[in-house]
């Protein structure tokens, strides 16, 4: 089986959802998919790229700088892709809905009935993310979003989409949880728990993070009687409005000599920070958002790094008979610092704690065992179609 991934991101940007794309590309061809990814490349091109190492980057358009200059050249690449290599089902990674999008939908519906349809939403539903993300002429593709999206219930097959069941903008919906490519992070070398515990968080920040609980907690931990485990606060995060607010959080808590700011940290300096840290601190501020079930990709990295972590929103693969994780409460309470000593404390006592979390994020989280419902259901759809040669067939 072909097919093509479809993407708006600049996949050369981007570390996060980079990581996440060729994760499931590299799931896809795991379940024996021969898979290519169209993507936006730097400067102002679209490319076509088959693995991380950019040596395998084919440029196929290039554009100017202007407003939805790169969704026209995108779409059009993709045309074209689809007209010489008839895949058997194009997966896109949802832009949001405009005119184009819809548009480049009806051509394949009309020209290649017997290609699969399938979008994926990260998130979903999203409106309320949108109105705190969405600035100037992002905020004006939010609302042809709103307007245009009715369309595709014409033109998609499925919408896959992360942790959610039941119809998507009235497309039946594939519910998929996120996962990660594991052998391609390394796995943390801890020292073992000493007197001090630190606490990581490692993050690209945004208003549902949360991590000011996190200060409000070591502010209140700080005030308790009796005998009190020194903590650290590490946070990995680049510079940005939100990274700016927590300093100001600290400070003003009082509680800036127990909390790091590193800053950005990639390749070996990030590991140093993950074999020194103790447990990884997920997002704990989901409940802000419309947002009450996740599947977070940090809480993945966490498992693939072998590194316990606390988290909030429920999440299916992170079960509470497994005690590698703990969850609290999802509300603007501060967090009970004291609680994540004592999970600490209980979780370190197993000296094989990290290859233990390694390999269940091996069984459970890795991408080509996230992708099979995927994979079946379009090959299901295809071999409808393909026993219905009249109703179903390429066209040029």
């Amino acid at each position: 089986m072909r097919g093509i991934y479809l993407t708006l991101l600049d996949i050369n940007q981007g570390m996060g959802y980079a990581r996440k794309v060729f994760g499931q590309l590299q799931g896809f061809r795991a379940l024996g998919v021969d898979m290519e990814l169209i993507c936006l490349g730097s400067p102002n091109a679209i490319v076509r790229r088959r693995a991380k190492d950019v040596s395998t980057e084919t440029p196929l358009a290039s554009f100017a700088n202007l407003p939805f200059a790169n969704r026209v050249h995108l779409f059009r690449a993709a045309l074209e892709e689809i007209r010489q290599t008839r895949p058997d089902f194009v997966y896109t990674r949802y832009p949001l809905c405009d005119p184009l999008y819809v548009r480049f939908l009806s051509k394949v519906r009309s020209r290649w009935p017997a290609c699969v349809l399938v979008a994926e939403i990260p998130t979903y539903p999203y409106g309320g993310i949108n109105q705190q993300l969405l600035g100037g002429s992002r905020r004006i593709l939010g609302v042809l979003d709103w307007v245009s999206r009715r369309w595709l219930r014409r033109y998609l097959d499925r919408v896959a989409v992360v942790d959610f069941d039941g119809p998507v903008l009235g497309v039946p919906s594939i519910s998929i949880q996120n996962g990660i490519e594991v052998e391609s992070i390394r796995l943390r070398r801890p020292g073992g728990l000493e007197r001090d515990l630190r606490l990581l968080a490692a993050a690209n920040l945004t208003f549902y993070h949360g991590y000011d609980r996190v200060l409000a907690g070591l502010r209140e931990y700080a005030g308790q009687a009796g005998d009190r485990r020194p903590v650290w606060f590490e946070l990995v995060a680049p510079e940005g409005d939100v990274l700016a607010q927590l300093r100001r959080t600290a400070r003003r808590l009082g509680v800036s000599e127990c909390v790091i700011f590193h800053g950005q940290r990639l390749g070996g300096d990030l590991d140093a920070v993950y074999d020194r840290c103790d447990v990884g601190i997920g997002a704990l501020g989901w409940h802000r958002t419309e947002v009450r079930r996740a599947s977070e990709l940090k809480l993945r990295e966490y498992a693939a790094r072998g590194l316990p972590f606390v988290y909030t929103a429920e999440d299916r693969m992170f079960t509470a008979d497994v005690p590698y994780w703990l969850r609290v409460a999802a509300d603007d309470s501060p967090l009970d610092i004291r609680r994540v000593v004592e999970f600490a404390n209980g979780v370190y006592r197993d000296p094989g704690v990290a290859e233990k979390i390694r390999t269940y994020a091996r069984e459970r989280l890795d991408w080509a065992a996230r992708m099979k419902e995927v994979v079946t259901e379009i090959e299901r759809l295809a071999m409808t179609r393909s026993a219905a040669p009249t109703a179903y067939g390429w066209r040029s």
